[in-house]
């Protein structure tokens, strides 16, 4: 079913804007991700803006031949559609641009303290345009990663030096999932033998769904 158009205003368009000032976040991946788990749970028509001079959404796109719109243009204000945007670094003035038109933006937050630590410039940005914002952390196994509520202490404490306060969307705890989930593979086996869905899967579903709530 269609999101009720209060949740829109008076126009059906939603602007969810993905930034953050380092590399290697998991924008792109979130980007593409959410977007996809949106047209799949809304039918609606969904755009990617893709102003990351890698292109590495629009090739996630048409790797796959995605049912989204790959464009490096927001579209018209009046245009019936959700607008997802994944943005290079926060000093480009398409990144700001991006912002001025956001209606959310989210900042992806890999879980080590290097991103922990860089995630501050991004807040202040986000901050600075008085938009609503969200956390959407990265689970990622590897060296250096953080626990969960080590993620969130941090996020808690950077908060409260900016004298904000915004949620932290369930995340992606890994995207090792994501090219099974983007490339419309079916069921894969689990170690044990077992058919079943990817954990990323259920993760994107259930931060579509707290990210759709804002």
């Amino acid at each position: 079913p269609r999101a009720p158009a209060a949740w829109y205003g008076t126009v059906m368009q939603r602007v969810f804007v993905f930034a953050n000032n380092k590399g290697g976040s998991g924008k792109s991946t979130a980007t593409v991700a959410l977007a996809l788990c949106a047209h799949r749970a809304l039918n609606t028509p969904v755009v990617v803006v893709d102003f990351d001079g890698q292109g590495s959404a629009t090739r996630m796109i048409e790797a796959a031949s995605l049912p989204l719109i790959a464009t490096q243009k927001l579209p018209d204000p009046d245009v019936d559609c959700l607008v997802f945007v994944d943005t290079p670094g926060l000093d480009k003035a398409a990144t700001r641009r991006a912002a001025m038109h956001a209606h959310v933006i989210v900042i992806p937050v890999q879980m080590t303290r290097v991103d922990l630590e860089a995630a501050l410039f991004t807040m202040a940005f986000a901050r600075d345009f008085k938009k609503v914002s969200c956390f959407l952390p990265n689970r990622l196994n590897g060296r250096g990663a953080c626990k969960p509520e080590a993620v969130e202490y941090s996020l808690n404490l950077i908060m409260r030096e900016l004298k904000v306060t915004w949620p932290i969307l369930p995340g992606l705890r890994d995207l090792a999932g994501a090219d099974q989930y983007l490339s419309n593979e079916p069921e894969h086996e689990n170690r044990d033998g077992r058919k079943g869905k990817p954990k990323f899967e259920s993760d994107v579903r259930a931060t579509w769904a707290a990210l759709r709530g804002m």
